[in-house]
């Protein structure tokens, strides 16, 4: 480097250090004022941006997205709400599909609890939605049950009345057992029915109720042999005087519960009419707005007597405990997995623990990801279990693990890695599984854990006419070979409006607006807002699974 006289000077000197200094800070100065004016522009192109996703949508009737915000290279917080600029900055992960899922059919589970109502004229129903509703999924399927009018949604505690109340459904939360001390203030406040079983229930809750400045609603749990909860039948009508003195409670309903409805049908009619014969005693009908005995057995193989409110649960879900009435109900949960690897295992190969099934022969051999830590009963094990795929059966090899289990699949060879695996379903009923693993069918439908994903499905399909909406077949196979079919109301033809498919997360307006009848016509009326309003409902989905 020169200096200003023209005399080579180092550029380690000092000097030349501070001329190099100099040089780089005016260079900075300059790029900063220009960043700085890059960043007025942003901000403004920001704003007019952010007006712009703000009126369109009003006009096109599209939901704008937010987009994460992304830091510059000058420091400054900006939003990019344009997708290719940000496909282009950012590599989305590939999210696999589950390794094993429940596959829920809501309109099955509605033609159940039409089926229910049918029963018994004028019979209303709680639905029983206990132990996260025999594992179909708690707030879900409580949605459903609720959307179709049942008076109740039984629940077996507290924290399963929380979770429903959370949701915000404002359909009356009915608590099925008896409640300790520390959980009544809750049920008070949160207005919850309980059912009494003691004089010491009925006491707290009423001078919780009468500090709180309100009557509860409770009903009578009277023991007419079940031996789980509730008065005695002998004594009955003290009972009733002493509770009626409490004044921050109003005794609105009574029931009981039938311990053998499927198995001992004299004991059950006597049952009944022991019930029957405690609501005269206590006051009669005309006291009780509401009066429960019947289950789903009860309510499907016996006379109603004197009750108008009835508890079905396992028949909701697609199964009869009365075998002569099965072929009425339509199956709800698929359990279903994957086939994650297939080898072919030499003669005298020994498979799963313990060893207890060793091949005879050249055997090819499909893992599946499925096992007891999914809630496939493990005692299935050596009594003859199977499996379907693609449409086919193939037997257990050996235990159940805990997350695995193995098949014998050298009679497919057409069976492949990541093909479905059906537990129970269309080709194999719960209950075959339930009597494979000695047990019955509510145990393996509560037993489905937390980390099998809940997937639910439903089919619709809306009138030209606008005078109803018609659910169809959930089988895609079937629906694409029916591309039309005729309106039960007006017998015109029908189109497909779409499938919805939720993850057990699924937002709850999603479903409010595919039952908005204003909003089909709307849609029906312009072809650009019909696939608009079908793009939203896909992307809600999307966005929840």
């Amino acid at each position: 480097m020169r200096n200003r006289d023209g005399v080579f000077q180092s550029a380690s000197s000092w000097d030349g250090r501070a001329r190099w200094r100099g040089m780089f800070w005016n260079s900075f100065a300059s790029r900063a004022r220009v960043r700085d004016d890059n960043i007025e522009r942003q901000e403004m192109g920001q704003a007019l941006w952010a007006t712009v996703s703000r009126v369109v949508p009003v006009f096109a009737g599209i939901w704008w997205r937010p987009q994460d915000d992304i830091r510059g290279e000058c420091g400054a917080t900006f939003t990019r709400s344009n997708r290719v600029m940000e496909e282009n900055l950012t590599k989305e992960l590939v999210v696999s599909p589950p390794r094993c899922w429940a596959e829920i059919n809501l309109r099955a589970l509605r033609y159940n609890l039409r089926i229910a109502q049918d029963i018994w004229s004028g019979m209303a129903l709680m639905a029983v939605v206990k132990a996260g509703a025999y594992g179909h999924g708690l707030e879900r399927v409580a949605q459903v049950f609720v959307e179709e009018g049942v008076a109740f949604l039984g629940v077996a505690n507290v924290g399963e009345a929380r979770r429903i109340a959370a949701t915000g459904m404002d359909t009356r939360i009915y608590l099925l057992g008896a409640t300790w001390s520390e959980e009544r203030a809750e049920i008070v406040q949160r207005g919850w029915t309980p059912c009494v079983s003691s004089l010491e229930e009925a006491r707290d809750f009423s001078e919780l109720a009468l500090q709180a400045g309100v009557v509860l609603k409770v009903h009578l749990a009277v023991d007419t042999g079940m031996g789980r909860g509730g008065f005695l039948v002998k004594g009955i009508a003290e009972v009733m005087q002493k509770l009626r003195a409490y004044s921050g409670i109003e005794v609105e309903g009574v029931g009981s519960h039938l311990p053998s409805a499927d198995e001992d049908e004299e004991f059950t009619r006597k049952q009944f009419a022991q019930f029957a014969g405690i609501i005269d005693e206590i006051g009669g009908t005309l006291h009780f707005r509401w009066r429960h005995l019947a289950n789903s057995a009860g309510l499907i193989g016996y006379e109603p007597a004197c009750c108008n409110l009835a508890r079905p649960g396992l028949m909701l879900y697609g199964v009869s405990p009365l075998q002569e009435f099965q072929k009425k109900l339509q199956r709800v949960m698929a359990l279903k997995s994957r086939v994650t690897l297939i080898r072919t295992l030499p003669t005298g190969h020994g498979i799963s623990y313990g060893r207890s099934f060793v091949t005879t022969r050249e055997t090819r051999v499909a893992t599946v990801g499925v096992g007891y830590g999914d809630g496939y009963p493990r005692h299935v094990s050596g009594h003859g279990a199977s499996v379907a795929i693609r449409g086919r059966r193939f037997p257990l090899l050996g235990r159940v693990t805990m997350d695995q289990m193995m098949i014998d699949v050298s009679d497919g060879p057409e069976v492949c890695e990541g093909d479905e695996v059906e537990l129970f379903g269309d080709h194999i009923s719960v209950s075959e599984v339930a009597q494979w693993a000695d047990t019955i069918s509510w145990h393996v439908y509560t037993g489905i854990t937390p980390r099998v994903v809940r997937t639910y499905v439903e089919w619709w399909t809306w009138c030209r006419s606008g005078k109803s909406i018609t659910m169809l077949s959930n089988n895609p196979e079937t629906r694409s070979r029916t591309p039309e079919s005729r309106c039960e109301a007006c017998m015109c033809k029908v189109f497909h409006f779409g499938c919805r498919v939720e993850s057990k997360n699924s937002i709850p307006k999603i479903n409010t607006l595919w039952r908005l009848e204003s909003q089909f016509r709307r849609a029906i009326r312009c072809r650009f807002f019909r696939l608009t309003i079908r793009h939203r409902l896909a992307c809600l989905s999307s966005a929840t699974m």
